[in-house]
């Protein structure tokens, strides 16, 4: 078999078949906690207590993404643009990705790229970009080759960007920066994400969103192409979350809209597993969002989502959200019913820990806390706050 056919089977192997049940959506705030029983992972591990719970030091997902990251710079550095191209698009169509759900078709692209976007002299805009805009104009029908030259230009901006705000910057760097997306949305207009059924361009095209200035509406739209086009990917579902609760609070009540017609859409996949998907980060990253978000939705979307994935990766990142966005506060004290809950997503994830967990992805902790240290702190971080999360959980139990 070629080194192709044997990467397009790994990749396959990776995606998941979707689940047939639906569930229906509640309503209203009460809820009983979550009835799951053990998975099999947890059986297994029954024996054993919360300090001798397995650490995976290098995820599945992080295996992958280095994998297939690398694997886009090889045929790069091969000269291979036209395999490389196939190859995109091939995984692309299969809704291939990571365990963590980055797109292997956008790792590929990503990793192809690497080598052009080494810097100039003097810290300068890398010399490679002009040469990847000249290899595309040879190949303008490659969807795969495009995508690779727009990330190279989204990488560039970020990089001007800095993690910064883009209003924050200096009018250089944010010329530089815009300047940079509207390149990667130039060499993508010719591609229609929804004629190409390509959730690698609808997701490039969400980034993009700063070029069309899209109010929460259009980025609403945008993520909906997205989510459409690879329901089964709760990443995509992650990030609108995350793009609307980054307008602020006058855009929560969209993303509450948002969140129930994701529910509803991916029903067939998820039960009401979208409309937790959608609120996760946002719950992480703004506090505020209690105030808004429907508990009874929120438990009965954890509640479907075991019911149809034993992964650990993704029972982790269950875990981790359910534990630590809770604690997150905003200044204010909560009303009793914010803080009742606060208190039902605790006990999820104290429920989580109990019955479903069978190894420790501390990565996966460390980033759902917001560390941003070197990777051998986020271990750290990210094993110590499981332990203690696995230990408060027992000692509940026992006390219980």
């Amino acid at each position: 078999m070629s080194a192709l056919g044997i990467i397009f089977r790994r990749v396959l192997g990776a995606v998941r078949a979707p689940a047939d049940a639906a569930a229906e959506t509640p309503t209203g705030e009460a809820r009983p906690a979550l009835r799951l029983g053990p998975s099999r992972a947890a059986r297994r591990r029954a024996a054993l207590g919360a300090a001798d719970l397995p650490v995976r030091d290098v995820t599945r997902d992080e295996h992958d993404a280095k994998s297939y990251h690398g694997q886009g710079l090889f045929l790069a550095r091969q000269d291979r643009w036209d395999e490389l191209d196939a190859l995109i698009r091939e995984t692309d169509a299969a809704r291939a990705a990571t365990p963590g759900g980055e797109l292997v078709a956008e790792l590929l692209a990503r990793g192809a790229v690497a080598d052009a976007l080494e810097p100039g002299p003097d810290g300068a805009t890398a010399p490679g970009l002009a040469w990847l805009h000249d290899l595309r104009a040879e190949a303008a029908d490659q969807p795969g080759l495009a995508l690779a030259v727009a990330w190279a230009e989204i990488a560039t901006a970020e990089a001007a960007r800095d993690g910064a705000a883009p209003a924050d910057l200096p009018v250089e760097r944010r010329m530089d920066y815009h300047s940079h997306l509207a390149q990667a949305a130039h060499v993508l207009e010719d591609f229609d994400p929804i004629a190409l059924d390509s959730p690698a361009i609808a997701a490039a095209h969400c980034v993009l969103a700063p070029v069309w200035q899209a109010d929460a509406a259009h980025l609403t739209d945008l993520y909906e192409d997205l989510i459409d086009l690879d329901p089964a990917n709760p990443r995509h579902m992650r990030a609108l979350g995350r793009a609307l609760r980054a307008r602020g609070l006058g855009a929560l009540p969209v993303l509450e809209r948002a969140a129930r017609d994701t529910a509803e859409r991916t029903a067939d996949i998820w039960g009401a597993g979208g409309y937790t998907w959608c609120w996760r980060d946002a719950l992480l990253a703004d506090p505020r969002g209690f105030e808004r978000v429907d508990s009874a939705h929120l438990l009965r979307g954890i509640e479907d989502i075991l019911l149809r994935h034993e992964d650990q990766h993704l029972l982790n990142q269950l875990a981790a959200f359910c534990v630590l966005a809770p604690d997150r506060r905003a200044g204010a004290a909560d009303t009793a019913a914010i803080a009742a809950r606060r208190a039902a997503v605790r006990e999820a994830g104290q429920h989580i820990l109990r019955t479903q967990m069978s190894e420790i992805h501390p990565v996966v902790w460390a980033e759902t806390a917001g560390h941003t240290g070197d990777r051998m702190s986020a271990m750290e971080t990210g094993e110590r706050l499981a332990r203690a999360a696995l230990d408060e959980a027992a000692g509940l139990m026992q006390a219980g």
